[in-house]
This record gives structure tokens, sequence and C-alpha cells, in this order.
């Protein structure tokens, strides 16, 4: 029973790293786009591009964590996520933030 509810504190915990960084990601394009009008490279804009890598950031984390966790909690007795299903979902994420990303020092 405590194996289970490691496991489960785990997932949870993954969901909170993967929420805040797409928090941050979003505030990230909220900062560059509605503040950044001065150029491609001003100060809102450029501070935007940086809240989105740090969010990106923060899930690949949070990914590793998990990871590291659920290899030391020993073998999958515990039906949780695929973990190549986290992997597929990060790495999305990951892409649309480096898509996004350059999108707004496009325009």
């Amino acid at each position: 029973m405590a194996l289970q509810r490691t496991a489960l504190s785990n997932e949870r915990t993954l969901n909170s790293w993967l929420r805040t960084g797409l928090a941050t990601v979003a505030a990230g394009f909220t900062i560059g786009i509605v503040l950044g009008q001065e150029g491609p490279l001003g100060p809102a804009r450029t501070f935007g591009i940086v809240l989105i890598a740090v969010g990106g950031l923060i899930c690949v984390v949070g990914l590793l964590r998990y990871r590291s966790l659920r290899a030391r909690l020993g073998p999958d007795d515990v039906s949780s996520v695929p973990l190549w299903l986290l992997e597929l979902l990060v790495g999305f994420f990951l892409v649309a933030s480096l898509v996004g990303a350059a999108l707004l020092l496009r325009s």
C-alpha cells in the first residue's frame, strides 16, 4: 500500500511540474506578445522568450525527477501511466515551446 501511495504521489508531483512549466510558457507568450510591441528584441519580448525557455526546462526537470524516483521504486508492480507516454508529452511540449519562441522572435 505504501508503494502505491508513493507512486501516485510521484505522478501528482510530475503533474505539478508540468503545470508550472505550462504556466511559465503561457506567461512568456503573454508578456512577449502583449507587452513586446517595441520590436523583435525589445526587453519585454526577450523576457518572454526567456520565460518560454525556463518553462520548457521546468518540464524536463520534472520528468527527470519522476524517472529517478520511479526507477528507485523498483519493478512496475504499481499500475501507472506508461513512461513513453510521459516522455512523448514532454517532448511535444518542448517542441511547441521552441516553435512558439521562434514565432515570437519572428514577429
